[in-house]
């Protein structure tokens, strides 16, 4: 039997259960085995149980059904009985990936995905209560929402319904391409009753405090939701807090005035909690109502309170740390010596190897746009990379990382920007991590190793790199020598930067010596022979819920680019067709130029997308002509020179012109008594002329000038003497009477 395509990629090793990954499940039939595919929506530990969805091609989505649940015991003994069974996950349909704008709203699909979501939030956090993923409470919760931001609850429930069946990313909110209706047949709603026991549809298990106090009957109205809001607002305007300490704010001092009678059966232990800590986060979440000064005094991001270094991380591809610095070399022309800037190193590092696994140098300012390069350049293959920067590494040399389950950052302000965080937690479901405030050591791990990169880079002999920081005389003295010989390209920067990374990742590390597994495995304490052994021996690690492939095409960035004359021209370089699409896009593109949007990767630009309503991109390789154009430079550094390039130009432009004015010869006149000739003779005149060219190039016999002779003097007619001598002798007489 044919088994259904849908890009399932299994995991090497078995991850941590979360919410967004995908689970395959064999079954036998008569005609063979089958396949069938889930994902998971929620995990539950505290229960022992998770709930998922029967997924298949993305049309299907249309006809999804409210999450099943399944205890976490059960899937494990399915993936003990056949290796078939096991975790991977599915790529994201490309159609979520687009950034269409919509020409009635004026608005970009990725603008309207967000808004969607920020209408979702609500009730996306009140599923994140077991007991309303119940049949009994599931469809009451989303018209109670419906109501409230006033939607069609057909429309809510899809989009609920859409967010699980593609990964709970915030991008699949975005809307869909209009076209014919497809006939989708009825979707195989295959129970987990195939593959375990059939479980009694009963509630699920209480809070333990029920069994004491009994259960929450009070119901939350608007005022109440007036009252949190007010709380929380009136605690951000002292200073910063969380929603954990607004929430008890909220009880002591605005529930218990209007609610007094429940507030004290609460306070002598007769009930339980009136208002939880969830609800709380629940009803005051979203910040369109908050004043965006407030917002900022919010601690809503995760943080890490400790100082133990790696072992926040359980193996490798987890937790990536990520920082920026300016590096300490200056980058000058050529033409006029004058420093173009000093470019900011981005350095992505593995938190539980050590291992550097990607770096990154712009010479613009750091921003998400800039980071999310150092990020892609992680998980991307070095070979084509770095080839045309003329850098001799390799991905055996320096294996490619995988997309991590969690970001660590510090609190700069490229990596706390809205864009950032709304790019790697919304769209790309990775976890963010902040560090908390006053916590020096708590990426500890970048740190020094950008500090020892820095360290090499100035004892190393690059022209332009200075090793310390300027704090005194001799350090000062040491950044005024590397202006006065600064390199003078990314590429001498980036030879010597890989070289140094390499090194680095071979070199034995005190606390992977330490390590007693690594020691255990006889495993050598390098970052490199670590990070490798953990992607193929660990397991149980989080993991992103989408594809390398996804991740790489969500980091592109977007630019403008014209099509004319059977090419694609982006900042002067040329691209070619690459694939059929791209072909086809040529042949409907006419003579006039057509501007397009585009997809770049611009650390590696040999090829670029546009997208198209195709399940795949049009594809534009770079010309062999246009790659060697820019060899060995990078898009950044190009941008950087171009007005020096200009200034080359004109100056070129105008020497030649002066050297053309300067070497302007009058012309000969032509002689108007020509000698009539044969063909015969002119045809040896002409060999005759050419052979003497070819002696002169050959060095055989030199050309030598031909004067110009004057016409001979003709015999003059009697007449023309007596006129002659009449003239001379009245300019005679007229000279002697000027000398009286």
């Amino acid at each position: 039997m044919k088994q259904l395509d849908i890009g399932f990629k299994p995991f090497p090793t078995t991850p941590h259960l979360k919410a967004g990954l995908v689970f395959r499940l064999v079954s036998k039939k008569e005609s063979g085995e089958q396949f069938h595919y889930y994902r998971i929506t929620h995990v539950f530990n505290s229960t022992g149980q998770l709930y998922y969805l029967e997924i298949s091609t993305p049309e299907q989505v249309l006809v999804a059904k409210r999450p099943k649940s399944m205890p976490i015991s059960v899937l494990n003994k399915l993936f003990e009985q056949n290796s078939k069974n096991t975790l991977g996950n599915v790529p994201l349909p490309l159609e979520f990936i687009k950034t269409n704008v919509n020409e009635d709203l004026k608005l970009s699909n990725q603008e309207i995905a967000d808004n969607n979501y920020k209408l979702l939030l609500p009730l996306l956090e009140i599923f994140e209560d077991e007991t309303y993923l119940k049949s009994r409470n599931f469809e009451p919760a989303i018209v109670k929402h419906a109501i409230q931001i006033e939607m069609s609850r057909v429309t809510l429930r899809r989009m609920i319904l859409r967010y699980w069946y593609f990964g709970q990313s915030a991008s699949v909110l975005a809307p869909l391409t209009r076209g014919p209706k497809l006939k989708l047949t009825n979707s195989t709603d295959i129970a987990a009753g195939d593959f375990e026991n059939k479980i009694s549809n009963r509630r699920g298990p209480k809070a333990r405090i029920t069994q004491a106090l009994g259960e929450n009957e009070f119901v939350v109205s608007l005022d109440d939701i007036q009252d949190m809001r007010k709380c929380l607002e009136k605690k951000l305007r002292k200073s910063y807090a969380t929603k954990v300490s607004a929430h008890l704010d909220y009880l002591a001092e605005y529930f218990s005035k209007r609610h007094p009678e429940i507030y004290q059966e609460y306070l002598e232990k007769k009930i339980p909690e009136p208002v939880t800590i969830r609800q709380y986060r629940s009803y005051t979440s979203g910040t369109e109502w908050l004043d965006p000064e407030l917002l900022e005094k919010l601690i809503q991001t995760k943080t890490y309170q400790t100082t133990t270094g790696a072992l926040l991380a359980n193996g490798p591809n987890e937790i990536y740390e990520l920082d920026a610095t300016v590096n300490r070399i200056f980058l000058v022309s050529k033409k006029t010596n004058a420093v173009i800037g000093q470019p900011t190193l981005y350095v992505v590092i593995d938190r539980w190897s050590r291992f550097i696994v990607g770096v990154y140098i712009s010479l613009k300012s750091p921003s998400w746009e800039e980071l999310s390069y150092a990020i892609l350049v992680s998980f991307t293959s070095r070979n084509k990379r770095f080839k045309n920067l003329g850098v001799d590494i390799n991905d055996e040399r320096w294996p490619v990382g995988k997309p991590p389950a969690v970001f660590m950052f510090d609190r700069g302000s490229e990596f706390r920007g809205h864009s950032a965080e709304k790019s790697i937690a919304e769209n790309f479901k990775i976890e963010i991590a902040l560090l908390p405030k006053r916590t020096p050591d708590g990426k500890a791990i970048v740190e020094r190793v950008i500090r020892e990169l820095k360290s090499r880079n100035g004892s190393a002999s690059i022209d332009g790199a200075y090793q310390r920081r300027p704090t005194d005389y001799e350090t000062r003295k040491a950044v005024k020598a590397a202006k006065g010989a600064a390199a003078y390209n990314l590429h001498e920067i980036f030879l010597l930067l890989i070289k140094e990374v390499e090194s680095y990742n071979n070199s034995p590390h005190d606390t992977l010596k330490k390590n007693i597994l690594l020691v255990r495995e006889g495993v050598a304490p390098t970052p490199k022979a670590a990070f490798l052994w953990g992607q193929k021996h660990i397991s149980g690690l989080n993991r992103p819920p989408y594809t390398d492939e996804d991740y790489q095409k969500m980091l592109l960035g977007t630019d403008r680019a014209s099509i004319a004359g059977g090419t694609l021209n982006y900042k002067r370089l040329t691209y070619q067709p690459d694939n059929t699409i791209a072909k086809a896009m040529l042949l409907r593109s006419g003579k006039s130029a057509k501007q397009v949007k585009i997809r770049i990767d611009k650390s590696h630009p040999e090829k670029v997308y546009v997208e198209t309503s195709h399940q795949e991109w049009a594809c534009w390789k770079l010309t062999a002509g246009a790659l060697n154009s820019f060899r060995g430079m990078t898009l950044d550094e190009i941008d950087q020179l171009r007005e020096q390039g200009a200034m080359l130009y004109d100056v070129a432009k105008n020497d030649q012109q002066v050297a053309d004015l300067q070497n302007t010869t009058k012309r000969r006149k032509s002689i108007k008594n020509t000698i009539e000739a044969t063909h015969a003779e002119s045809r040896q005149a002409g060999i005759d002329e050419t052979l003497e060219i070819k002696k002169a190039l050959l060095g055989h016999k030199p050309i030598q000038p031909i004067a110009t002779s004057s016409p001979s003097k003709r015999h003059m007619e009697p007449w023309e003497e007596l006129a002659l001598a009449e003239r001379n002798k009245k300019l005679q007489i007229l000279s002697k009477s000027r000398k009286k």
